[in-house]
């Protein structure tokens, strides 16, 4: 799957802004401007289903050592196929959740953060993966606005 970034979380339209409004949680999981510029792509790692918000796992710009939240509302869509290397479950917090399979360890991403060299590894593993199979999707590189 992969999108671009439509918005920062500075210039969303008010019809969308007002969606997060009042959840200051959800709204600071947006992008800021400093983050990454406008028409970004990127190669989503997962998927998240949150107090009725939806959520992608992407690769933090720009080297994509870390995996970061971002809000689905800021993105368009421009590969719609979902990786054949995801699982999705229902974590015990309720949240619904399509990864890979290796990031259901707990604390993945507390450990991830923290430079856990089997953990580190194990995302560049993913990433790869990932990459790999995203590259074998000719045709879905072009920005479609542009």
């Amino acid at each position: 799957m992969k999108v671009f970034l439509k918005y920062t979380i500075e210039d969303l339209p008010a019809q969308l802004s007002k969606a997060v409004d009042g959840f200051s949680h959800i709204r600071s999981r947006g992008l800021a401007s400093d983050f990454a510029p406008t028409g970004t792509i990127f190669i989503v790692h997962g998927v998240e289903f949150s107090s009725g918000n939806v959520l992608y796992r992407l690769p933090d710009p720009p080297k994509g050592h870390q995996s970061i939240l971002g809000l689905a509302m800021l993105f368009e869509i421009i590969d719609p196929r979902v990786s054949r290397y995801w699982e999705c479950r229902v974590l015990p917090s309720g949240k619904i959740v399509s990864w890979p399979p290796s990031w259901f360890k707990p604390f993945y991403h507390d450990l991830l953060s923290d430079g856990d060299p089997a953990i580190v590894a194990d995302f560049a593993r993913v990433t790869s993966l990932l990459n790999q199979e995203s590259a074998t999707d000719i045709g879905y590189l072009a920005h479609p606005h542009g």
